[in-house]
């Protein structure tokens, strides 16, 4: 999920922005000056930025070029817009690093247009660098994933953030920037525990537990609305369980579960429902993870099958744990659509 941030003093224009890249699948950020969005952007580090040039406090042209100071940023897409665009202007906002200029009035088309155009090309650009590093760590043997450093950065952008600009800040904005301080520590954890867990997998060393005979519907219910609070999903979260007791490893089974419901709360828009069903049968049970969000590409799905996925781990980590506890992973893709997954667990035969 992409993110964007919007800054601009129109607060009507920023709910306008805001609607339309939401219903985009955008994670949006809004700010409605240029210290707020500074502050936003070293905390946050977005994907592309939309921003006002004429705004109390600093203005787009400054903003820009305290973009470019931080360095998780040096290649973000900034596109600039204003009401009186002149050539001037525009060479000015391209000097202090601009990427794309649009005059109001502007179509909502072609800004949406101009952000993906922007974003494509960054992709190319990280894709090309991310082929450079794989690279790299095959030269050098390193096996940590890439992405460990992603919530290292969102701890560190916001913990600077507060300890330079404190005193600047309402209490909303500094409870907002402890609250992303603590997300990517957990993140950081997750992700790390996830590697650790998958290497072992791969290394035939992991070690299940001996099953035990658990409610399994508590054990569902509770990992569904653990996961979902941490995203702050539990109002859109349908569950539909079933009493069931079967003896499993409860740990691995948990696990499993969580990383699927992670990644539907991350990549479905917060105003959609995410289901958790569980059904048992007499010789079987069976947990059925359903978003409507943006399904799993094309891409994501062959790296899935060939193994090769290392962000988090989560995904591929959920179907191997699930295996290696005798049952099936399935999954039911719709892209753009959502992903339905399937859990099945034979209970095991009496002698």
């Amino acid at each position: 999920m992409p993110i964007i941030l919007i800054i601009d003093d129109e607060k009507e224009l920023c709910a306008i922005l805001e609607d339309l890249f939401s219903s985009e699948g955008f994670r949006v950020l809004t700010a409605h000056d240029g210290d707020q969005g500074v502050r936003i952007a070293r905390a946050q580090h977005p994907d592309v930025i939309l921003s006002d040039i004429r705004m109390p406090g600093i203005n787009g042209h400054e903003a820009v070029i305290e973009f470019r100071k931080i360095p998780a940023l040096t290649a973000t897409p900034i596109i600039l817009f204003t009401a009186n665009a002149d050539l001037e202007d525009m060479r000015k906002g391209m000097d202090a690093g601009a990427d794309d200029y649009l005059s109001k009035p502007v179509e909502l088309d072609d800004i949406l247009k101009t952000v993906n155009k922007h974003l494509g090309r960054s992709a190319a650009r990280r894709e090309e660098t991310r082929k450079e590093l794989v690279a790299q760590r095959a030269n050098t043997g390193a096996m940590l994933p890439i992405d460990l450093v992603d919530p290292l950065h969102e701890i560190i952008g916001c913990a600077s953030v507060l300890q330079s600009d404190a005193k600047l800040m309402t209490e909303v904005e500094i409870s907002e920037f402890s609250r992303n301080i603590i997300h990517g520590a957990e993140t950081l954890n997750q992700r790390f525990e996830n590697f650790i867990l998958f290497s072992r997998i791969q290394s035939g060393a992991l070690v299940i537990n001996p099953p035990r005979m658990v409610d399994l519907s508590e054990l569902v219910t509770t990992t569904a609305q653990q996961v979902a609070g941490r995203h702050h999903r539990i109002n859109t979260l349908r569950l539909d369980i079933e009493a069931s007791t079967a003896a499993v490893s409860v740990e691995l089974l948990s696990k499993a579960l969580g990383e699927i419901i992670d990644n539907a709360c991350r990549y479905s828009l917060s105003s959609e429902p995410i289901d958790v069903a569980l059904h048992a049968t007499e010789t079987a049970f069976e947990i059925i993870i359903q978003d409507y969000g943006m399904g799993i590409g094309q891409d994501q799905l062959e790296r899935l099958e060939s193994e090769t996925i290392t962000r988090g781990c989560g995904m591929l980590l959920s179907r191997k744990l699930t295996e290696a506890m005798n049952g099936s992973w399935d999954l039911g893709n719709r892209p753009k659509h959502g992903a339905k997954i399937t859990l099945r667990f034979p209970f095991p035969q009496s002698e």
